[in-house]
């Protein structure tokens, strides 16, 4: 629903629709199933309620910038958190103020204060609790408490807490080292400095530059963990990196160096890594092989440069792009895993239909573990509701020659998955193993209650196994009518009766800090921005995040490496070298299969025998992410590496089993999240408790606040249907609004490129991290679309016509006006409806002229297919700073004959945007040649900006 103005101020989730409110209940179901938003008389958003969280408060400055917020658990406390920007709108600091004041009296306070900006001064001074190089100008300048975040432009006047910039790095001088100039670096990012909450202390960073402003040498030091970590790049001339050299320091423990070295081909994909850590032999991390189509068809991972890969992965795909195999189950040879994807086939005989959707029918895998039932395929048959929701997913395993697959008492099953309106989850069970002696049974059979009118989990029912799977605080037969999940005022699980967590508490980033239990505590400690630094477990086991490098109990426990992760060969002494771990994953990118050359003979030995066998781990799962038990075991396990499903970290300590997914913690064995999507807005139609709209075969969810498509390389379907689609990570779609019959309908329209050149004409695209746009062309106009955008159609009509008003003087100095409209007629930003600049310009001549003129133009844009500018480039493009030039007829009815280079924004800096000219008539004085700078502003905006 929208107010009078536009502006959205209600969206009621599916179950909200669905039910029949009264007077005295739509207040209530509005707080725990609607979006509801308030806005001042200047339509800024100023409250926001979110479902099931309480409300959100936001006061601005008078340039519209957000200067506090306050959500409900700040909101209890008497704080709010602020933000100060500098004279250009960059965030300066950020912190915390303590008042107990209302929104709109905060908002009056902000709307009398005259200065809108801190200052940037060459000294420091104090702000709250932290000395700064930044004055206190800008509201709020009393109640701060604690200043949060510091960030740094243009120079390196600030305090660097020792770190320091060298002059070059490997043949690249670095801008400002000596801060002798700060003309260089003018509107870079130079350092920052965020707290670590709860303490003190803070994490420093620097940032030094080449001469083209790009980033080659990073500097942090984090006063908490006691570390200093420095990466160094070398970029080629494109900006591509050719070697990183990364040293990390721990007080007390010797430095690590790590130098990796990367080769492209000739269209910049990656062809080979190499990697060196201090003075050991360098090992090849990947070896990659592309085809004709740029998909990627093979990598070799592992090994010295002096041997051969230790393992070689083959990628297949279908007819669409789409990826079919990894490796080959029904071949494995050498290969230490495969798996396959079926779409619009089957073969499993489970009795699951072919799917034309993209949705995935059935995934099958192997493995060498010679193990229970030897090295044989397994798989899952899917099946989905008309929402694309799973509902059942069906296990089976080959017979001994791998010919047919067999039934096995419905082993690892899952089925009986279904949901509400919202995609809350109301019955789930899982086939699995039930006793200490692997027996299969009936593991969970799960029955969710909520609360009235809530996507609030309230109570879980397990009928089935109560050890095993999901663990019920009920034991043995009945119905558990215990509220066993409390929540706090943000919607943050803060009780589970089921693993005995009696409270939870949660810092102001809904980030939880401790975990109490019946048997013990967990505590967590983050920095500013949110990122986790350490966990203190009760009994005594401390793991320390120090960024790549993980550290448990004091001791250096690994660091990741592109294709796994390296651990030390003794903690204590680094000289005596670091082996490599190698990781087989899926295409949700969930660790299935680990292994180490930790003899060193350039091959993978697996055997039964613990001291020889050479495969670390091996881990599959149920839909859902939960671990599948009592067969996939390794022969003398080296490790229990605590990171699996989706390559996160599980937190298994005291029983919790749950997986931290950066931005919250979610709990496999149930399906979902314990805490409210920090992005819920974007999802309106969905619980925000949900986990990857209950499709967690074909979606992941990387970093806890949404929904994607795995950014492997791999497809994503289209459904023409409408019935569901996922975007890219930029807006790729036009969206229309569902209605009572389907849900939400996405089209696809205008051209489409990936990478640099290559085109992606038709239904189907592959989702490349490094793409820019993702919008696909309907294959059946494409012919047209090339033609219209060839060279020769180029010629006959320009990219741009437009038409003028126009008016100069000039005696050997003077001032030009003019209005133009402009219609762009290629790409993105072509339009029936023109684009409207004013212009004023300064100009120089030999002679005193002046005219009055009405004039048309053309325009060039120095590209060779404007298809493949973002949207909102070419528009963009008209507005800024003009070199021009004229040549005036003469007085009288005379006339003139422009030409200009358009550098959108930064004079002689920029390419340029656009090339014109033009020839105009009217009354004119005098006559001659002028030349000289323009800038150009929006007076109508038809599509600056455009998404």
């Amino acid at each position: 629903m929208y107010d009078d103005f536009g502006n959205l101020t209600y969206v009621l989730s599916p179950e909200m629709e669905a039910t029949t409110a009264s007077v005295s209940t739509i207040n209530s179901q509005l707080s725990e199933l609607g979006y509801q938003y308030v806005y001042d008389q200047r339509n800024r958003l100023v409250e926001k309620k979110i479902p099931g969280k309480g409300k959100e408060y936001i006061v601005y400055n008078k340039l519209d910038q957000p200067i506090l917020t306050q959500d409900a658990l700040l909101n209890a406390q008497g704080k709010w958190l602020f933000t100060k920007y500098d004279v250009f709108g960059r965030v300066a600091y950020t912190g915390v103020i303590v008042n107990n004041a209302s929104r709109i009296t905060l908002q009056q306070i902000a709307d009398s204060v005259g200065s809108q900006n801190v200052t940037k001064i060459d000294y420091a001074f104090t702000v709250g609790d932290k000395s700064m190089y930044y004055n206190n100008g800008a509201f709020p300048t009393s109640w701060i408490t604690e200043i949060y975040t510091i960030n740094y432009y243009d120079d390196y006047t600030f305090d660097k807490d020792g770190l320091s910039l060298p002059s070059s790095w490997d043949g690249q001088a670095i801008l400002n080292y000596n801060n002798t100039s700060k003309l260089l670096t003018k509107g870079l990012a130079t350092g920052s400095k965020v707290r670590v909450l709860g303490t003190s202390n803070w994490i420093t960073t620097i940032t030094g530059y080449d001469v083209k402003g790009r980033s080659i040498y990073v500097a942090s030091k984090n006063n908490y963990l006691a570390t200093t970590d420095v990466v160094k790049s070398t970029l080629d001339f494109t900006g591509k990196v050719d070697k990183t050299t990364t040293t990390h320091a721990k007080t007390g423990k010797s430095t690590i160096t790590t130098v990796d070295t990367f080769t492209y081909d000739h269209v910049g994909r990656l062809l080979t890594q190499k990697q060196t850590i201090d003075t050991n032999p360098e090992q090849v991390i990947v070896s990659n092989t592309y085809d004709e189509l740029g998909q990627l068809t093979s990598k070799g991972v592992g090994g010295k440069t002096t041997q051969s890969r230790l393992q070689t992965v083959d990628y297949t795909y279908n007819i669409r792009g789409w990826l079919k195999q990894i490796n080959n189950p029904t071949s494995l040879g050498t290969d230490l895993f495969a798996f396959k994807l079926n779409y619009n086939t089957t073969e499993m005989g489970m009795g699951v239909s072919a799917l034309y959707n993209g949705n995935i029918s059935e995934t099958i895998w192997r493995t060498a573990n010679s193990e229970t039932y030897g090295n044989r395929k397994r798989g899952y048959a899917y099946q989905y509701d008309a929402l694309n929701r799973i509902t059942e997913g069906g296990f089976r395993r080959a017979n001994s020659t791998g010919s047919s697959f067999i039934e096995q008492t419905n082993e690892y099953n899952v089925t009986g998955i279904d949901y509400d309106l919202n995609g809350n989850i109301k019955h789930l069970n899982r086939r699995g193993v039930i006793n200490s002696s692997n027996s299969i049974g009936d593991m969970d059979k799960l029955t969710y209650t909520y609360s009235s009118n809530s996507n609030k989990l309230q109570i879980v029912s397990d009928a089935g196994n109560d050890t095993y799977g999901f663990k019920d605080d009920l034991i043995g037969a009945g119905i558990d009518s215990t509220t066993d999940y409390t929540y706090d005022v943000n919607g943050n699980m803060t009780k589970d009766d089921n693993k005995g967590i009696t409270s939870i508490t949660y810092n102001h980033l809904n980030l939880l800090t401790k975990v109490t239990l019946n048997n013990g505590n967990i505590s967590y400690f983050y920095d500013a921005t949110g990122v986790k630094l350490k966990k203190i477990v009760s009994t005594g086991a401390t793991t320390e995040y120090a960024g790549n490098y993980i550290y448990e109990g004091g001791d250096l426990k690994f660091f990741n490496q592109p294709e796994g992760y390296v651990e030390p060969e003794n903690a204590s002494n680094y000289g005596a070298g670091f082996n490599y771990i190698y990781q087989y994953k899926d295409h949700l990118g969930n660790i299935r299969l680990s292994y180490n050359d930790k003899n060193n003979d350039g091959d993978i030995d697996v055997t039964t025998d613990p001291n020889t066998n050479e495969l670390v781990e091996e881990n599959n799962y149920y839909p859902f992410g939960l671990k599948h038990k009592g067969y996939n075991n390794v022969q003398g396990a080296m490790r229990d590496h605590k990171y699996g499903f989706g390559g996160k970290e599980e937190q298994d300590e005291l029983g919790l089993g749950w997986i931290d997914i950066t931005a919250r913690n979610y709990d496999p064995a149930l399906g979902r999240w314990m805490n409210i999507d920090p992005l819920a807005e974007k999802f309106p139609e969905w619980s925000p408790y949900n986990y990857t709209m209950n499709n967690p075969i074909n979606l992941i969810d990387p970093d806890g606040r949404a929904p994607e498509p795995p950014k492997n390389g791999i497809p994503q379907f289209i459904d023409n249907t409408g019935v569901y689609f996922w975007r890219a990570d930029k807006k790729a779609y036009e969206q229309y609004k569902y209605t009572d019959s389907s849900r939400e309908h996405y089209s696809f329209s205008g051209y489409y490129t990936v990478n640099s050149n290559s085109k992606a004409v038709g239904k189907s695209v592959s989702i490349d991290p490094n793409a820019n746009n993702f919008k696909i062309e309907p294959a059946e106009t494409s012919i047209l679309s090339d033609l219209w955008n060839s060279p020769i159609s180029r010629l006959a009509v320009p990219d741009k016509i437009s038409f003028s008003l126009s008016t100069s003087v000039t005696a050997i100095a003077g001032v030009s006006e003019e209005l133009s409209f402009n219609w762009i007629t290629r790409g993105h930003d072509a339009s029936l409806v023109p684009y409207v600049t004013a212009t004023t310009g300064v100009q120089a001549g030999p002679n005193v002229s002046g005219d009055a003129l009405v004039g048309v133009g053309i325009g060039y844009f120095p590209t060779t297919d404007l298809r493949s500018l973002n949207p909102g480039d070419a528009s963009n493009g008209l507005l800024g700073w003009n070199a021009y030039g004229s040549v005036d007829a003469g007085a009288g009815l005379g006339g003139s004959i422009t030409g200009s280079v358009g550098f959108s924004g930064k004079p002689l800096i920029s390419s340029p945007t656009w090339i014109n000219a033009g020839i105009a008539g009217g009354a004119s004085i005098g006559a001659g040649g002028t030349g000289g700078v323009s800038y150009s502003f929006p007076v109508f905006k038809s599509q600056y900006e455009k998404e």
